[in-house]
């Protein structure tokens, strides 16, 4: 059974005299439910590239206040006109449109894509580890068609506390594990913090991967500020004490090239678990 809803989108206009504007938060009265509910960009940076002198803390401070509002409104009771405070000059709401829903979440979901997508597109276009493993996937599908069942997917290797996810296994003579770790992220702090991580965690996997090779495939960031952070977590990446060779993207075809036509059929091994 179909259910009633309101929305209106709250937008940001920083000048009256140039018109100009941008969607920053939606506000959905969910009548029969006695719901109402606030979503916004959790990522603003976005507004800057229009508004260079805009206020990012103060907009901020605003949509988590309005969030709140939203939590202890009550449907039934709830004016779109007076939900936004006098101070907040530079935001307003737009006329109510109606609507059906059969499952909230999806109503939800469906508008916070449809416009605040933009604020997540470099995000979206990201090169990290689904990109890598994604890549990797489609290129052995086209070139060696007959050989995927030699690539043994999603398998696990058991460390101190739990296991360790890698994306492949393959054998040529000796293990080899593929581990993809996107690099291409959105500040230093990130990149730092993923080349430790991955630092410790295949360096703990030493004496239970004495007779495998760890094959790491990397991505590198978008942005060419960050390259020199790239550069330094290769090189934490580089002193790993588990045996394993670092693949940037650039040779990505090359190592498939090398692991096609040197695949063998995988052995039982007792440190590896097949999901």
């Amino acid at each position: 059974m179909t259910k009633p809803f309101l929305y209106s989108v709250l937008r940001y206009r920083p000048s009256y005299l140039l018109e100009e504007q941008i969607n920053v938060g939606l506000l959905f009265v969910f009548p029969d439910d006695g719901e109402v509910i606030f979503q916004f960009p959790t990522k603003l940076a976005r507004i800057t590239q229009f508004y260079s002198a805009a206020d990012l803390p103060i907009l901020r401070k605003y949509l988590y206040a309005f969030k709140t509002k939203a939590k202890k409104a009550e449907a039934e009771s709830t004016t779109f006109d007076d939900f936004i405070p006098k101070d907040a000059s530079s935001l307003y709401l737009t006329k109510p449109k109606n609507g059906t829903y059969i499952i909230k979440e999806e109503i939800l979901s469906y508008y916070k894509n449809l416009y605040f997508k933009s604020y997540y597109e470099n995000e979206f276009n990201r090169k990290d580890d689904a990109y890598l493993k994604r890549t990797f996937e489609t290129k052995l599908k086209a070139f060696a068609p007959t050989k995927q069942q030699f690539f043994k997917r999603n398998i696990t290797v058991k460390n101190t506390i739990a296991s360790t996810r890698f994306d492949y296994a393959w054998q040529n003579g000796k293990t080899n594990l593929i581990k993809t770790i996107g690099l291409d992220l959105a500040t230093t702090t990130n990149i730092q913090k993923k080349a430790f991580r991955w630092f410790g965690e295949l360096t703990e996997l030493k004496d239970n991967l004495q007779e495998a090779n760890i094959d790491i495939l990397v991505s590198r960031p978008s942005s060419k500020d960050l390259y020199k952070a790239y550069d330094k977590a290769l090189l934490i990446l580089d002193n790993i004490k588990t045996t394993h060779q670092i693949r940037e993207e650039a040779q990505l075809q090359n190592y498939l090239n090398h692991a096609i036509e040197t695949v063998r059929e995988l052995p039982d091994l007792d440190f590896v678990e097949v999901n």
